[in-house]
């Protein structure tokens, strides 16, 4: 990926323990929220439980509302999991106990 104010050369590695670029507007809101999630096949609610935040946030982030730093990591290690096929892997689907 590239700095989106800065598209000229600036490359950074997004993992788990980086920073997004710092270049970057805290306003501007790099993910589609809503794309992501569908591409993994995941619920508002599931993914609200991944970030943390409750399902009217999820709605809030899918139309718009700007990204809190922890929230734009973690869904920069999501959609890295996701390129990788391995989202599932960070947030199992609740099982429903048998008895």
């Amino acid at each position: 990926m590239m700095c989106i104010k800065h598209g000229t050369g600036v490359r950074f590695a997004l993992t788990m323990w980086c920073a997004l670029c710092t270049f970057l507007p805290m306003d501007h809101n790099p993910f589609d929220v809503r794309a992501l999630r569908d591409r993994i096949g995941w619920t508002q609610d599931r993914l609200a439980r991944f970030l943390g935040v409750d399902r009217s946030s999820i709605s809030r982030m899918e139309n718009g509302q700007a990204l809190s730093g922890p929230v734009r990591r973690l869904l920069a290690l999501l959609t890295e999991a996701a390129d990788n096929g391995t989202a599932d892997a960070l947030c199992p689907e609740h099982q429903v106990a048998a008895e």
